[in-house]
């Protein structure tokens, strides 16, 4: 499928050029500004304390979601979403997807992670006793914006 008002504006706005392909945008070219955005991440978050922290959500097609963000000295740093539509949303799911985002926390970014925040549901809370037994070392919070909630 052509996108027509790209392949209309690209010729005329840079002249003699070809318009990349779908498979190339996708392929290549999003590899190199992914590494490129992750390179300019680690400059700021390498050997630096940070906390890490994961919600889920709905998106509009009511999709089940699970997005993970590292926050390193005030910096918010978002990373991947999980689509948990067709997984059983339990304890031990979320907790493999947080080890995961843990560890490219920890491996990608060089950050010292600290602390981990989520949601105050009964999953996350189950989720984050598993977690303290597997990483004694870990703070683990209930997001304080989803406390005042209750209150509102």
């Amino acid at each position: 499928m052509k996108i027509p008002y790209g392949s209309t504006f690209f010729p005329s706005g840079v002249p003699g050029s070809v318009l990349p392909s779908r498979g190339v945008l996708s392929g290549r070219i999003l590899d190199e500004e992914v590494e490129k955005a992750e390179v300019k991440t680690r400059l700021n978050t390498a050997n630096r304390y940070g906390t890490g922290q994961c919600d889920g959500w709905k998106n509009i097609v009511k999709n089940s979601l699970i997005t993970a963000m590292i926050n390193v000295e005030y910096w918010p740093y978002l990373l991947s979403v999980t689509d948990v539509s067709s997984i059983p949303k339990t304890a031990k799911t979320l907790l493999k997807i947080v080890k995961c985002e843990m560890k490219m926390i920890c491996k990608a970014f060089g950050v010292i992670l600290v602390t981990w925040c989520t949601d105050c549901g009964g999953d996350a809370a189950k989720m984050r006793r598993l977690l303290v037994r597997k990483y004694p070392w870990i703070i683990v919070l209930d997001c304080w914006a989803h406390q005042l909630q209750l209150f509102l």
